[in-house]
């Protein structure tokens, strides 16, 4: 899968290496970039005026992919699910990465299917074997739409390594 266009929702300073490994790609990407200290109530006063000013539905109308990767998982909950969600293009990606892992992946998911986009997140609630297995499943889904889009593949712990998607504190945040 290409990605023609892309859009970076996230924190800083995570979000600054995902918009530029991006840019290495080759993929131009709409950046909402957030003070890392940003907590979901604030982010979410924002996404409301920019939903308000129509600004997500003309920055996120023809991206491929949308890449969110915020410190405080609220953010997704309080200001990404209600706010920009409806504005993203069916059919389009929506890969949550980020250094909190998030747990209600499922949930997210399920928004997302609601619009008809598709969702992936390398982090997962793993622990019994059917969760392992989903947890290696979506690691390898994740790393075959980021292959050939260094460095943000290298965010992803490598399939197989399920001790990854126990902790919040996954490979992919250690490489930071």
């Amino acid at each position: 899968m290409l990605f023609h266009r892309a859009a970076v929702l996230g924190s800083a300073p995570d979000a600054h290496r995902i918009s530029y490994g991006l840019f290495i790609a080759g993929v131009p990407a709409q950046t909402w970039i957030l003070p890392g200290e940003c907590d979901g109530r604030a982010a979410a006063e924002c996404a409301e005026v920019s939903a308000a000013r129509g600004e997500w539905a003309s920055r996120l109308a023809r991206t491929d992919i949308t890449v969110t990767a915020f410190r405080d998982p609220r953010i997704l909950d309080e200001a990404v699910v209600p706010y920009l969600l409806p504005h993203l293009p069916i059919g389009s990606v929506w890969l949550q990465l980020g250094r909190a892992a998030h747990r209600g992946t499922d949930r997210l998911a399920l928004a997302a299917a609601d619009y008809e986009i598709s969702f992936l997140s390398p982090y997962c609630q793993a622990g019994s074997g059917a969760a392992d297995a989903f947890c290696d499943v979506a690691v390898r889904q994740c790393s075959d739409v980021l292959s050939g889009y260094e460095p943000l593949a290298s965010w992803l712990p490598s399939p197989g390594a399920v001790s990854a998607c126990r902790s919040p504190h996954s490979a992919a945040s250690a490489a930071l």
